[in-house]
């Protein structure tokens, strides 16, 4: 737990090894999402909000650094989510 009381780390029967990274306002900037020995595969998502406090943009690695999605999302001025984007990168 972290000083905002926010679990930061989660491991599950020794297969599988999540970490997670909180801003200074406890939103979720980052988790990362391992798996060990034949589980070694890995997912890092990551988080940006804006100065409001709504989710901007969300990135997932499936895997690679080259492997990822990225969603956008955008509000309108009473601050209502009015649409999102998604963009599929393989392989880079």
């Amino acid at each position: 737990m972290n000083n905002l009381n926010l679990q930061i780390k989660h491991v599950v029967d020794d297969k599988y090894n999540n970490t997670y990274t909180f801003d200074k306002r406890g939103y979720l900037v980052e988790g990362v999402y391992k798996g060990n020995g034949s589980n070694a595969n890995w997912l890092e998502e990551k988080y940006v909000y804006d100065a409001t406090n709504r989710m901007v943009k969300g990135t997932k690695y499936l895997g690679t650094s080259v492997d990822y999605e990225d969603s956008y999302y955008i509000y309108n001025g009473l601050g209502y989510l009015v649409g999102n984007e998604w963009v599929i990168a393989k392989n880079g």
